[in-house]
C-alpha cells in the first residue's frame, strides 16, 4: 500500500491521534466563537447569497421587458407595413421588402430560397 510521501505502511495509531488532534483543534475554533458569531456571519453569507440572486434576477427582468419593448415595436411596425404595402409607391415597398427580407437567390426554374431578416 503506497501512500503520500512513497512511504509503504502507516501505524493507525499515529494517524489516528493525528486526525484526533485536528478535530481537537476546530473543537477549539468553534467553542472560541458565541453561537451569535456563527449564527451571524452563516445568516450573513446567505443574505449576501441571496441578495446576490435578486440582482441576477431583477437584471433578467429589465433585459426581458427591454426585448419585450422591442417586439411591441416591430410587431407595429409590421402592422403598419401590412397596411400601407399594397396602395405604396415602389420605393416604399423596395424599403419595406429590404426590411423584411436579408438575402433572395433565385435558382433554376424560378425556384427561390428566401433568407428573412425578421421572424414570425
Amino acid at each position: 500500500m503506497s501512500l503520500a510521501g512513497g512511504q509503504i505502511g502507516y501505524t493507525r495509531h499515529i494517524l489516528a491521534g493525528m486526525i484526533n488532534d485536528i478535530v481537537h483543534d476546530i473543537f477549539r475554533k468553534v467553542k472560541s466563537l458565541s453561537k451569535a458569531e456563527i449564527l451571524s456571519t452563516t445568516h450573513s453569507a446567505k443574505v449576501n447569497e441571496y441578495k446576490a440572486t435578486a440582482k441576477r434576477a431583477q437584471r433578467d427582468v429589465e433585459q426581458s421587458e427591454i426585448i419585450m419593448q422591442e417586439l411591441r415595436v416591430k410587431y407595429n411596425q409590421l402592422i403598419d407595413w401590412s397596411n400601407i404595402y399594397d396602395a405604396a409607391n415602389i420605393e416604399t415597398q423596395k424599403m419595406i421588402i429590404a426590411q423584411l427580407i436579408e438575402r433572395v437567390d433565385v435558382f433554376r426554374g424560378y425556384e427561390l430560397k428566401i433568407k428573412f431578416a425578421i421572424s414570425v
